[in-house]
């Protein structure tokens, strides 16, 4: 038994794209399975799955909804809910979504997938992501190997990118990373509205690295961040006195790298650079 259904809904806001595939007892010809769909009102969408067993019986549901939004300052910010339900594991998944009239080009991989997993993940004016895979089919060790996120915002005749690299990726798992909405006229404005970051975990030994062009978000500056042998918590904001607050749950992050570049302060200054090594 096979039903896809692949549709596009626009509307007054964005589109909306949803993918529902389900496979019962389907024997694979091919270790590959692609799905396309190609020039629909100036949109790809592609979807690919790698690692599926030719010949033995498979089942596979995948049910995804892909949200597109236009934001302030002409930013596409595109969401996805998906859950994946598999009869194994899958080498990997690969998705792309091109907005070809609105300039945007967004992509998502994971490698090694569990037989079960939710994600929830967005890419615009901020960058979060949300994973959960059940209890029964977590194992010893990392539940996902890695998750590629990338945006990229076409704008002044060049592409201007934010990436997303998670390794090493536990059970369940929430970050986000977005400008501080929090203002305060009463104090130094010059670092109020830079990319703040907000982690935790169901286990510590993630590893991460973020680079996001300030065009690509709509923020402050451009930003770029690796960590590595997180702990089950992590926070970091930038402070007023040109510093940076981190918190860190359990014996703390083994290694930590910061750099914010080309940030506009008070008018006419502009920081070059602000860097956090530790």
């Amino acid at each position: 038994l096979i039903d896809i259904t692949v549709s596009r809904m626009p509307n007054s806001e964005g589109d909306d794209w949803t993918i529902m595939l389900g496979m019962e007892g389907w024997l694979p010809a091919r270790s590959e399975f692609m799905l396309n769909a190609r020039g629909v009102n100036g949109q790809d969408l592609m979807l690919t799955l790698q690692g599926l067993t030719v010949g033995e019986a498979t089942n596979l549901g995948i049910d995804s909804e892909f949200t597109i939004r236009e934001t302030s300052g002409g930013i596409n910010e595109v969401t996805t809910s998906t859950r994946f339900v598999l009869s194994n594991r899958l080498d990997w998944i690969h998705a792309e979504l091109i907005n070809r009239d609105a300039g945007a080009r967004t992509e998502m991989l994971i490698n090694d997938i569990p037989e079960s997993i939710d994600l929830q993940a967005s890419l615009g004016t901020s960058i979060s992501i949300d994973m959960i895979v059940p209890e029964k089919h977590r194992r010893d060790g990392p539940a996902v190997d890695s998750i590629m996120l990338q945006q990229m915002q076409w704008m002044e005749e060049a592409w201007w990118p934010a990436t997303m690299f998670l390794t090493q990726v536990p059970g369940s798992m929430n970050l986000t990373t977005e400008p501080d909405l929090d203002f305060d006229i009463t104090k130094n404005l010059a670092f109020q509205g830079l990319p703040i970051l907000d982690f935790s975990a169901s286990s510590e030994g993630m590893s991460l690295y973020i680079e996001a062009q300030g065009r690509a978000i709509n923020s402050k500056g451009d930003v770029v961040l690796m960590a590595e042998g997180l702990s089950d918590r992590l926070s970091i904001k930038p402070t007023d006195t040109y510093g940076l607050n981190i918190r860190s749950g359990g014996d703390g992050v083994e290694r930590l790298y910061f750099r914010s570049t080309n940030i506009p302060t008070m008018p006419p200054v502009v920081l070059d650079e602000m860097e956090a090594l530790g």
